[in-house]
């Protein structure tokens, strides 16, 4: 259901060159070949629901590096602009991070 969902999504926000880039590259056949992903309401409710506490979740655990493989996404570094330009502001940095059980192609 979730495959049909996603994508019906696709063809609806694919451009015209982005469809004919997929088709000439054969990208069909090279995504079937992919893992199927779960789906994200295979992640219990309880890790669900706590992991929008962020660094005040209960259920918390280091990440294992013999199991577990870190990405990390558009790491920003700025400093805000304040309205009084005498107060330098100090760093501020905004980072998106995934984790993932290596080799099982599913997303925690």
């Amino acid at each position: 259901m979730q495959a049909a969902f996603d994508r019906a999504r696709q063809l609806v926000q694919e451009t015209k060159g982005e469809r004919r880039t997929r088709t000439n590259e054969g990208f069909q056949s090279t995504e079937r070949s992919l893992p199927r992903l779960s789906s994200p309401f295979d992640i219990p409710w309880s890790q669900n629901i706590s992991s929008y506490l962020g660094s005040h979740n209960p259920l918390a655990a280091p990440v294992d590096p013999k199991t577990e493989s870190v990405w990390l996404f558009d790491n920003t570094a700025y400093r805000p602009i304040h309205p009084y330009p005498h107060a330098k502001q100090p760093w501020q940095a905004y980072v998106q991070a995934a984790f993932f059980k290596t080799g099982t192609g599913r997303d925690l």
